[in-house]
């Protein structure tokens, strides 16, 4: 929401795309570790339920 925000300032375009290859990044990673058996967590998530 933010670096939509910014966009409009010219510098939420580059953090959306950052923001964008994290993502892919860490579905990649998360991939492999699933396929591995192993758990994995996203960071930068809050834990609501333990």
């Amino acid at each position: 929401v933010v670096a939509f925000l910014l966009c409009f300032v010219l510098i939420g375009i580059p953090i959306l795309i950052l923001l964008y290859l994290l993502n892919i990044v860490l579905v990649i990673i998360a991939s492999l570790k699933a396929s591995g058996g192993e758990l994995y967590r996203y960071p930068f998530t809050i834990r609501f339920i333990k």
